[in-house]
């Protein structure tokens, strides 16, 4: 005799459960997998849109990217029309007038579209009639008609004749001291007769004076 197997309740259950995890298991990487690539494709359509804004495609634009080469153009300034506020940029700079006599630097400043500003000084540290300084520096901006100084050094001082003073009110003697490259030195002494005129100088008049020296004039004044 034979005997029957009958199934047991409990293995049939476990075998169902099995079957119901495998199921959601499947189920939740299928949903995971459609999630995946829903933001894969959504990156890809944020990197295309931001890329087409950058090289001026428009954007959700379907056509492909295209990233511009560089040219001969990236490396050269533009050109400033005539007539703009920096127009002057399109010159090489101030020329270069070191070394150059008076005359040739003021002509090579006027023929570049400067004006020039000279300023001669007494020394032996540069050449003799040189410039030794200029301002602004060779190869500097400068608007066109702008103003170049420029410095040169002179060995001797010239003589003048010191003129006569005495007689003259202050003023008027101040002015012809300062009017033939003097500087006038001034003291006072007490007196009755010719109040406010000069009653003495050194050098006396007729006398030479380095130009810029110094001319004493003694003024009179109440006492």
């Amino acid at each position: 005799m034979v005997d029957e197997v009958v199934p047991d309740e409990a293995d049939a259950t476990d075998a169902d459960a099995t079957d119901a995890y495998e199921r959601d298991d499947q189920d939740t990487r299928s949903r995971t997998l459609t999630v995946l690539t829903i933001i894969v494709l959504l990156v890809i359509i944020w990197l295309h849109r931001g890329c087409a804004s950058n090289f001026g495609a428009p954007s959700g634009s379907s056509s492909s990217i295209e990233i511009p080469l560089a040219s001969d153009q990236d490396t050269i300034p533009p050109v400033i029309e005539p007539g703009s506020p920096d127009s002057y940029y399109e010159t090489d700079g101030v020329p270069d007038v070191i070394g150059m006599t008076r005359p040739e630097a003021v002509d090579t400043i006027h023929g570049a579209g400067y004006e020039a500003a000279v300023l001669e000084v007494y020394g032996i540290t540069h050449p003799a009639g040189r410039v030794f300084y200029q301002s602004p520096s060779p190869g500097s901006q400068l608007e066109p008609g702008g103003l170049m100084r420029v410095t040169l050094q002179k060995r001797e001082r010239p003589v003048v004749r010191v003129p006569g003073l005495v007689g003259l009110s202050q003023s008027a003697a101040e002015d012809r001291i300062e009017a033939v490259g003097f500087k006038p030195v001034l003291s006072y002494r007490p007196g009755d007769k010719k109040v406010g005129r000069i009653f003495s100088q050194w050098p006396r008049e007729g006398e030479w004076l380095v130009e810029g020296g110094d001319v004493q004039i003694q003024v009179t004044i109440e006492p």
